[in-house]
């Protein structure tokens, strides 16, 4: 699972873990990250107002990279 925040973080998650299991914390955004968007091996993640700025993660990497 992942999740964009206030805080200018995504997330990503293992949610067979119970409770879920914070894998990673990526940061890079300046402003909320109002919209994610996942296509194979790549996290697109975009961010409002605050930046306005578009961020893609390699999601083979561990962690992965921007």
């Amino acid at each position: 699972l992942y999740s964009g925040s206030k805080d200018t973080t995504v997330r990503v998650w293992d949610i067979a873990q119970s409770p879920p299991v914070l894998l990673h914390n990526l940061t890079g955004h300046t402003g909320t990250v109002e919209s994610l968007a996942v296509a194979g091996e790549r996290l697109y993640s975009g961010s409002g107002p605050g930046d306005n700025t578009i961020h893609v993660w390699d999601l083979t990497q561990s962690p992965p990279v921007s």
